[in-house]
C-alpha cells in the first residue's frame, strides 16, 4: 500500500513539473521568429539608401590583377604547419 502511495505521489510530482513547461508558452510564443525578422530587418537598406548611390571605390586594372593573383597564389600552397595546438607539450614532456 505504501508503495502505491508513493507511486503517485511521485506521477503528480512528474504531472506538475511537466505542466509548469505550458505556463510559459505564451510568453515564448509572443517572441515567437523575433530573431529572424530582427536579423532580416538589419540586413535591408534602407529606403533613402539605394545600392547605386554608392560608388565603388576606384580601381586601375593592374590593382584588381595584382588582387587577383594574389589572392590565387594562397591556394598554391598549403599553410605551414604551427607548433603548439592539441597534443602539444603531452604527458611524455617532462622538463630535467
Amino acid at each position: 500500500m505504501e508503495a502505491m502511495t508513493t507511486m503517485r505521489w511521485i506521477g503528480m510530482v512528474a504531472m506538475a513539473t511537466s505542466l509548469t513547461g505550458c505556463a510559459l508558452s505564451p510568453r515564448l510564443d509572443q517572441q515567437f521568429g523575433e530573431a529572424v525578422n530582427t536579423t532580416r530587418v538589419s540586413q535591408v537598406l534602407g529606403a533613402d539608401v539605394s545600392p547605386a548611390s554608392v560608388p565603388p571605390a576606384p580601381l586601375d586594372g593592374k590593382a584588381v590583377n595584382g588582387i587577383v593573383d594574389r589572392y590565387h597564389r594562397t591556394f598554391e600552397q598549403p599553410p605551414a604547419a604551427t607548433s603548439g595546438g592539441v597534443g602539444a607539450g603531452g604527458a611524455s614532456f617532462i622538463p630535467h
